[in-house]
């Protein structure tokens, strides 16, 4: 008896759950949207929508839909804009009723719908009557507008953002792109910019080919790229490169951009829809041409001249009568000059790849090499660890690298840029590339802004911002060794000892709280023992004062300014770190104390600020505080 009424109460339960899922999930849903749809002023489907009619105060215009997309046909014909239109319609289609004013309204004058201020008329497939909405004053308050829908005598409310959306001219509903091309599709970009040509061409002629020229057209000199640029970017297939007026790699990201720029492009006003008058506007001698190739496909503009009134500059395209505004912006963003779209990267490497770095600056030769996973070794001038997070950083700067200016494609004379003996080196070891690549420093250029430079495998020079150098040329061998006085995990420290000019404190864990035991006992916070065991663990040393040894001189280390001193599990000590004397000091330099570390040999200099951050948190723990 008892399985059979679980077996009728799992039914039932069944049933109630399927009740549910269709009624109230999916019918729910269903419903909701019924109940959207009768709530909208006109209910119709955009997609099916063949021709609409907007009549302004001014002006009337069609816009109708085909195959092959939207056009106005009235007051002129042209493409039209498919995001506005399809915006336009989503606005009206979507737009639910405010409130009902009056129905059966015999006088329209009071609410201005008698002449409105502005009539919509859709035209939809399947339906025998257009579709019709007018609007027309604001009511008193200024909080809406009044309409009629689908000629009814209601007068309804609507919010007064709907005559903002719905007032829309010619210009807001034609087709205002510049161009009309398929990015992929793209074979080659001709730039012609005053006297400078500049051809752009997708794959082909290998990085460092010769031009070919075109028909027609003056020879090109034969001038060679650097071949160390990579031609090719991973997972793009065949790069971009240029070709006129030299052959040489092209920035794959400035290429892209100009792609970008140029399929973006709006017109800002349409100063004439046909003429052949073209001196007014500077096009009878066009500043700029600009083409695009893809097979025998071409589109093409030109660009005459800027109108300062309006801050634009007039254009052209190929095949057609109107004459254009773009905006300054776009003229601005145009590239001028072979040198910024050609490839300026001098480094190219992943980071994880990098197997060993190697520079030598100001006669120091620093060599460090990637044992494992966030694991460096230094090999020269010393054989140490180094410091994994700033050779990381370094690599970032490497990487950043880039031309700031293409000073000599051939030179003659190496000794003339100070490359024949470079000042500097910077080599970089990568996992899977036989040949290292390697960029050499030479002398500054006669106004000091730039640094001349060269990597191995080119044969022209670069030009590299002294300023944006700074960093790369402030690396040492100090800076990339690892200058931990001691490691260890807070989680592994039980209890400190900290001696500050003869005053001991000393705090010892009691589960997951701290607790002061001198120089007064009182319970702390635990994020405060957290804190203070922080700053301990950024003990590093600035200077190195003997590599080996206990340090016989009188470093003061018998009568220490400060000493540190860490115990783990079961009462093991777990380092000491001891700062003697102030070092000498030396004009424009940091502060430095003498400092040795029971776990490291040899004596260092420790920079001021930590003894002083570390004796203000500490001396803080006493304060305020009660047994």
């Amino acid at each position: 008896m008892n399985s059979k009424k679980t077996i009728i109460f799992a039914a039932v339960l069944a049933c109630l759950l399927l009740f549910y899922y269709f009624y109230e999930v999916r019918g729910g849903k269903a419903r909701q949207e019924a109940k959207d749809r009768s709530e909208r002023v006109l209910n119709f489907d955009t997609a099916k929508v063949k021709q609409l009619t907007l009549q302004g105060k001014d002006q009337a215009l069609t816009i109708e839909s085909s195959a092959g997309g939207w056009k106005l046909t009235a007051p002129l014909a042209t493409p039209g804009d498919k995001e506005a239109i399809e915006a336009f319609l989503k606005t009206v289609a979507t737009q639910k009723r405010s409130r009902y004013v009056k129905e059966d309204v015999t006088d329209l004058q009071p609410y201005g719908l008698e002449k409105p201020r502005l009539t919509l008329s859709l035209t939809i497939d399947g339906e025998e009557k257009p579709r019709t909405l007018a609007i027309g004053a604001e009511n008193p308050a200024g909080a809406g507008v009044y309409m009629l829908a689908d000629g009814a005598k209601a007068v309804e409310l609507a919010p007064t953002s709907l005559y903002a959306s719905l007032n829309r001219g010619v210009y807001d509903l034609r087709d205002k792109a510049l161009l009309h091309f398929a990015p992929e599709r793209l074979q080659e970009i001709e730039l012609n910019v005053g006297e400078t040509r500049i051809v752009l061409r997708h794959g082909g002629a290998p990085s460092g080919a010769a031009a070919k020229p075109d028909a027609g057209k003056e020879p090109q000199p034969k001038t060679e790229a650097p071949s160390g640029a990579t031609a090719t970017l991973p997972g793009k297939g065949s790069a971009w490169h240029l070709s006129v007026p030299l052959a040489a790699d092209a920035s794959q990201r400035d290429v892209e951009d100009l792609i970008k720029l140029l399929k973006e492009a709006k017109v800002k006003e349409f100063s004439s829809e046909s003429t052949d008058e073209l001196a007014p506007y500077g096009l009878e001698a066009p500043k700029v041409r600009v083409d695009l190739r893809a097979g025998d496909d071409q589109a093409s503009f030109l660009l005459g001249r800027f109108d300062e009134k309006k801050k634009g500059v007039y254009a052209r395209r190929s095949g057609s009568k109107q004459v254009l505004l773009m905006d300054e912006k776009f003229i601005e963003k145009l590239p001028k000059e072979v040198a910024s779209l050609r490839h300026r990267k001098t480094f190219e490497f992943e980071r994880d790849k990098v197997t060993e770095l190697e520079f030598e600056a100001a006669g120091e030769r620093v060599q460090v090499r990637k044992k494992g996973k966030d694991d460096w070794e230094m090999l020269a001038p010393d054989a140490v660890k180094a410091d994994e997070v700033r050779i990381s950083s370094f690599l970032w700067d490497l990487a950043d690298i880039e031309a700031a200016a293409f000073v000599d494609e051939q030179p003659q004379d190496l000794a003339a840029y100070g490359l024949d003996k470079p000042s500097r080196w910077y080599r970089v070891k990568i996992e899977g590339r036989k040949e290292p690549q390697e960029l050499r420093i030479g002398a500054k250029s006669a106004d000091g802004n730039l640094v001349y430079a060269t990597m191995t495998g080119w044969k022209n020079v670069i030009g590299l911002k002294a300023k944006d150098m700074e960093p790369v040329f402030n690396r040492d061998a100090m800076m990339m060794r690892f200058k931990k006085l001691w490691v260890f995990k807070n989680a592994d420290i039980e209890r400190v000892s900290l001696l500050f000019d003869g005053e001991t404190y000393e705090l010892k864990r009691a589960g997951s709280e701290w607790e002061l035991r001198r120089p007064k006992e009182a319970r702390l916070p635990s994020w405060k023992g957290a804190g203070l065991l922080y700053q301990l663990g950024d003990a590093e040393f600035a200077a190195i004062v003997e590599k080996s040894g206990a340090g016989a001189g009188d470093y003061g280390f018998d009568r220490p300014k400060a000493k540190a001193t860490l115990w783990g599990a079961g009462g093991k000590e777990v380092g000491t770190i001891t700062i003697g004397n102030p070092m000498p000091e030396k004009k424009g330099e940091k502060k430095l104390y003498y400092v040795r570390s029971s776990g490291k040999e040899g004596v260092y200099g420790i920079e001021e600020k930590f003894l002083k951050d570390v004796e203000g948190e500490t001396k803080e723990l006493v304060k305020g505080l009660t047994s």
